[in-house]
């Protein structure tokens, strides 16, 4: 498996201190989801990263991209 993304989705902003996502963030939720297809798991980290960002503001652009072989 490979997991592309931009530093749109490792620097997203959210919670109370506007904490950044991280790429812990990222490995956590590919993790959780390493059982499911590639859609699945990117599925799983992009509502992840909307649910950290919650109403903030979207900032940088994102792109993420699951490879599953």
């Amino acid at each position: 498996m490979l997991v592309f993304y931009s530093d749109g989705i490792s620097e997203a902003h959210g919670g109370p201190g506007q904490e950044l996502f991280r790429s812990e963030g990222i490995v956590e939720s590919v993790r959780r989801a390493a059982g499911g297809t590639a859609r699945e798991i990117l599925e799983a980290v992009w509502a992840r990263v909307e649910r950290h960002i919650g109403n903030g503001a979207l900032g940088d652009d994102r792109t993420l991209l699951v490879l599953k072989v």
